[in-house]
Formats: structure tokens, sequence, C-alpha cells
């Protein structure tokens, strides 16, 4: 079996300001120490046709007015989600969804990699948790609709639609 590619590629990285601005706009957010994760799920379809994860890492120049320190945050929560994507990766293409995800930094202090990795790990599960439930939630949306069709169209013993009068 082979051993999944822990690379980040161009694909994988978000950097479209139309998809930031939509992921800001419509997303959904929630807070795992020293990060916010805004996130936003839709189906793999249309432009976004390659399920998976799209993701950046903002650090506020408000907190780290040096670019070094900014520079090795965004390395350090880099290294900790290409090295622990793949469950998320895996979870979303099963599902057929995209995600496109951003990491916000909170905290005013510059941590170390092997406190951000743990941070890094529950958020993705925790995404994983929500992606799941947001297909489950579509999934009976879906279900629900394909009833309400099923319920409008008479249909015959055969299972062919009836001849209208």
């Amino acid at each position: 079996m082979d051993a999944p590619k822990l690379t980040l590629p161009k694909s994988e990285r978000l950097s479209s300001k139309i998809s930031i601005d939509r992921l800001f706009a419509g997303g959904q957010s929630y807070v795992v120490y020293p990060y916010r994760v805004v996130y936003l799920l839709m189906p793999a379809e249309g432009r976004f046709a390659e399920p998976g994860a799209a993701m950046f890492v903002s650090i506020p120049k408000k907190r780290f007015k040096r670019a070094v320190k900014r520079n090795l945050l965004r390395r350090r929560s880099k290294e900790a989600y290409r090295l622990n994507k793949t469950a998320l990766t895996d979870l979303l293409k099963e599902l057929g969804l995209h995600a496109d995800v951003a990491f916000l930094y909170l905290d005013r202090e510059v941590r170390e990699y092997v406190q951000l990795e743990p941070k890094m790990c529950e958020a993705l599960e925790t995404l994983a948790k929500r992606a799941r439930a947001f297909a489950e939630a579509r999934g009976e949306a879906n279900a629900i609709i394909s009833d309400a069709t099923a319920e409008t169209e008479p249909q015959t013993a055969e299972g062919r639609e009836a001849p209208q009068p």
C-alpha cells in the first residue's frame, strides 16, 4: 500500500481573493486556541469539482510586527497541517465535499511547533466532525426532496408514471 504524499501543492492552498472573500462572508468558525478556524463546506461540483480542502494561514501584523516571526508561525502552522491533513482530506473525498479553510492565529506569543501540532490536530478533527454532520444534513435534505418529488408524481403498480387524464 502506498503511503500518502504529505505535500501541500498549490491546489490545496487558498490564494484567490474571491475565494477568501466568499469564505469570510459565508463561512462558519470555531476556536481551538491558538487558532480560530473559519471554514466553508460545499459539494464538490461545478468550479469545485475536486473534493478536498484548500487552506491558508493568517498571522496578524497587529500582534507580530516583525515579518520574521509571522513567517515562522506560518511555516510551523502549515507544517502541522501538512502532516495531519490526510484524515480530513480522505473524509472530504469520501463525502464528495470541498472545504475552504482559514487558520487565524490568535495568540500574542510565538509558540513552539510541539505546542502547535496537537492544536492543529484537534482543529482538523473538529472540522472532520462538522463535515460529516454537514454531509448527513445534506443527505437528509436530498432524501426529503426525493421523497417529496416521488409523492407528487403518481405511479402505477409497475413503477411507471400514470397516464394523465
